[in-house]
């Protein structure tokens, strides 16, 4: 007959300190992990945010042309309730640049219909 006896294991105090210190460890290393993510995170949302640019003629450019000219993909051009003549209000050059010109108000026929250009 097999007699049963309680085993009773000791772990000593130091191992319980190397298993701590594996596991304040690896809290460290993930938590580092998470604030990396974080702050890559910040950076690429920022990039999105500071792309896209609205340039103003007349009031910050004197033509058309040059506010695309100094536009950059994404950026929106807007122009003011007004007749434009002259050199750089006609025959615009887009330069292959992906952005919009656009009244000040595109949805309302009326604002559409007062921009003249010439």
């Amino acid at each position: 007959m097999l007699r049963r006896t309680n085993l009773v294991v000791v772990i000593p105090a130091a191992c319980w300190t190397c298993f701590d210190l594996r596991n304040r460890a690896a809290i460290i290393k993930a938590e580092k992990s998470a604030r990396l993510v974080l702050i890559v995170s910040v950076v690429l949302a920022m990039c999105g945010v500071v792309v896209a640019d609205e340039l103003h003629v007349p009031s910050e450019y004197g033509t058309i042309q040059a506010a695309i000219d100094d536009s950059n993909d994404g950026d929106t051009v807007i122009v003011a309730d007004g007749t434009y003549t002259g050199t750089g209000n006609y025959n615009i050059n887009f330069g292959g640049k992906a952005i919009t010109v656009r009244s000040t108000d595109p949805c309302d026929p009326a604002v559409v219909a007062a921009n003249l250009i010439f």
